[in-house]
């Protein structure tokens, strides 16, 4: 795993292996089948998922190797926690359109989820700003993911939006931003 590194596989998972179920008695596909088919159908070779999902890997690459197909790179990173729990969909803060809708500037929320359970390898101080250019690059080689939980902490958000607004001239008034 590119986040975990080695995961040893138990005597329990290798159990549960000889057990896989990949079609429910209704006839639809488990989560480990229909995931496999979609991530080789749409041709996926790098799937980032929570390291909850971690103990579904060696189930998925067992039935990768015998269908035959190649095998995608892993990458588990660690659960997000918002307000001392882990975030759920539900949150309204797990949706893009809550930072939208508070008025975030977009370059301050990127710099801030891209904080979230990841680090630049250079430079790791938590509010330098990163280019919106620049950001998939260093994201995919020049940075380090987590496997431990992050902390969703929205005064880091806070202090980046109030950078980039003042680098473009931007104030927020109540809840609608005004341009200088």
């Amino acid at each position: 795993d590119n986040v975990a590194g080695w995961v040893k596989v138990s005597d329990i998972d290798k159990d549960h292996v000889d057990g896989l179920i990949l079609i429910k008695e209704d006839g639809s596909p488990t989560y480990n089948w229909a995931s496999i088919i979609d991530d080789q159908d749409y041709g996926i070779n790098y799937i980032i998922r929570g390291n909850d999902h971690l103990s579904n890997t060696t189930k998925q690459v067992l039935v990768y190797n015998s269908m035959g197909h190649w095998l995608p790179e892993f990458a588990h990173v660690g659960l997000i926690h918002y307000q001392k729990k882990k975030l759920s969909k539900r949150d309204d803060a797990a949706g893009m359109l809550y930072y939208r809708d508070k008025g975030y500037d977009p370059d301050a929320v990127l710099n801030f989820m891209l904080r979230l359970g990841w680090g630049p390898r250079k430079d790791d101080k938590t509010t330098k700003t990163i280019d919106r250019d620049r950001a998939l690059g260093l994201f995919l080689d020049g940075g380090k993911m987590r496997a431990a939980p992050s902390n969703m902490d929205l005064n880091m958000l806070e202090a980046f939006d109030r950078k980039y607004k003042a680098q473009k001239g931007v104030w927020r008034n109540k809840d609608r931003l005004v341009n200088e």
